[in-house]
């Protein structure tokens, strides 16, 4: 059971915490996406293969914030369990956000240069990681081998690192 604190359609506190699973229209939950950039390349993940959702597709780094958890805590937390990649605040930068169905998506960058050899990869989450670059990533949104829910946060995080930092 992973329990998360609730929001109404405007980011505010409900004060209801619940199962992530049991978030009702009109509720919102807050999950973090985590773009990991090193230079002109970034971390993709291939999520387990026997996951109820999109198994075998690749994404970003990602999870719900727990109850009592930041956003920022929670993408230090998803880096650590997911890949086992130790990263400080000063490497993140928060690049915005959007709202789906029952969650709240709060986008984050961190740059930081890696050694994909050296992760130590969550068994029931990843399968695989790979480095790739914008027009490779895109040739995989076309192949459907990408989860396409992730659509908006690609295009804020691309769109970040094109007009800030000049990278693509």
């Amino acid at each position: 059971m992973e329990n998360v604190d609730i929001y109404d359609r405007r980011k505010e506190s409900t004060g209801i915490v619940k199962d992530r699973h049991d978030v009702q229209q009109g509720e919102y939950r807050l999950s973090a996406h985590i773009w990991i950039l090193d230079k002109e390349k970034f971390l993709i993940q291939q999520r387990a293969l026997n996951t109820k959702k999109f198994p075998g597709l690749w994404s970003q780094t990602a999870g719900a914030v727990d109850a009592g958890e930041s956003s920022l805590q929670a993408c230090i937390r998803e880096c650590q369990e997911e890949l086992g990649l130790v990263v400080n605040k000063e490497e993140i930068t928060y690049v915005g956000s959007y709202t789906r169905v029952r969650d709240i998506v709060e986008i984050f960058l961190v740059e930081k240069t890696i050694d994909i050899n050296n992760l130590i990869l969550q068994e029931n989450e990843v399968n695989s990681v790979e480095m790739v670059d914008f027009d490779k990533f895109e040739e995989m949104i076309l192949r459907g081998e990408v989860v396409p829910s992730i659509n908006p946060s690609y295009t804020y995080f691309k769109t970040y690192v094109k007009e800030f930092k000049g990278k693509i």
